[in-house]
């Protein structure tokens, strides 16, 4: 098995050759996925088997990191040798703690092509994330393309209103929510930590965190929510009368309950962001551990 480049389609070709047949003409064999596949892609590998019966062709295996270099344009090609018909397994995943593909995370295809010289596309949609989707047939394509188009992902909706000031929209997207590392094993999945793909349509978010001042002025602040004391250094809500009030006025209030926070939200006529929205923003919109990346904080962050 070799790697080389060619500049069809602007695809790279992955060159699956001999044990497939004894024909020496090339099948070349195009993916194409609507899944993000350059910047911070949504999957990290691509492995491709090719089957003749129900074993895997001798040599017809391939694995490669996905990336703008091997999907230009959410498009992958590969040549197979050989003649007959054959089915194509291609399966892009997440190897984030774990290096084989887990089925809920994994768009997982498999597809029937004769190799006779002809090109042919595989989809690989992300509807099929999680899935497992009938055996298909490739599209054959006539002659020699000189571009293919990529698959394009189905529209989602707009902010609902033009983001004020204060406000930004945050776009439309997927993303992984969830712990990477949790194998559930035989646990049913009620716990919400393992991870899955969810779709989000865009939605407003404030610029800023709520300040400490902000939540006084509300009047929302009772009795029952904890002060800055020393016994809980971590909550920041300052009554007006304490002497340290003005060191937390600017700070983010912590330490309110779901309920009061909802409470402040509604009185301006907003909402809470979601679980899934909240942390589809903290990771930059990219399944990041943190909103820079997945470097851990340092003091000089701060």
């Amino acid at each position: 098995m070799r790697v080389f480049h060619k500049g069809i389609a602007a695809a790279t070709s992955l060159v699956l050759l001999g044990s497939c047949g004894g024909s020496t003409e090339n099948t070349r064999i195009y993916l194409r996925t609507d899944a993000e596949t350059s910047g911070t892609p949504l999957f990290q590998r691509l492995r491709l088997e090719i089957y003749r019966g129900a074993a895997p062709c001798e040599g017809c295996f391939r694995e490669v990191a996905v990336d703008a270099r091997t999907f230009p344009s959410g498009i992958a090609s590969f040549d197979v040798g050989g003649s007959g018909e054959v089915r194509v397994r291609a399966r892009l995943f997440r190897v984030r703690g774990n290096t084989d593909p887990r089925p809920e995370s994994t768009i997982d295809v498999t597809a029937r092509v004769v190799l006779d010289g002809m090109n042919q596309v595989v989809d690989l949609p992300m509807a099929a994330v999680g899935k497992a989707p009938p055996e298909a047939t490739a599209l054959r394509l006539g002659g020699e393309p000189s571009a293919l188009a990529p698959s394009v992902p189905a529209p989602r909706s707009a902010c609902p209103r033009p983001a004020s000031p204060d406000e930004v929209c945050v776009p439309a997207g997927y993303f992984w929510m969830g712990d990477p590392t949790f194998d559930p094993g035989n646990e049913p999945r009620v716990d919400g930590r393992h991870e899955r793909l969810v779709a989000l349509d865009a939605f407003l978010l404030d610029r800023t965190e709520v300040t400490v001042s902000a939540y006084r002025a509300s009047g929302l602040a009772t009795d029952s929510l904890p002060r800055r004391h020393f016994v809980i250094e971590r909550c920041t809500y300052a009554d007006a009368d304490d002497p340290e009030r003005e060191n937390f006025d600017a700070r983010p209030v912590n330490c309110v309950g779901h309920r009061s926070a909802g409470a402040f939200c509604a009185a301006l006529g907003k909402d809470l962001p979601t679980e899934a929205e909240l942390e589809y923003a903290q990771g930059a919109m990219r399944s990041f551990r943190y909103v820079w990346g997945e470097e851990l904080p340092r003091c000089g962050d701060a």
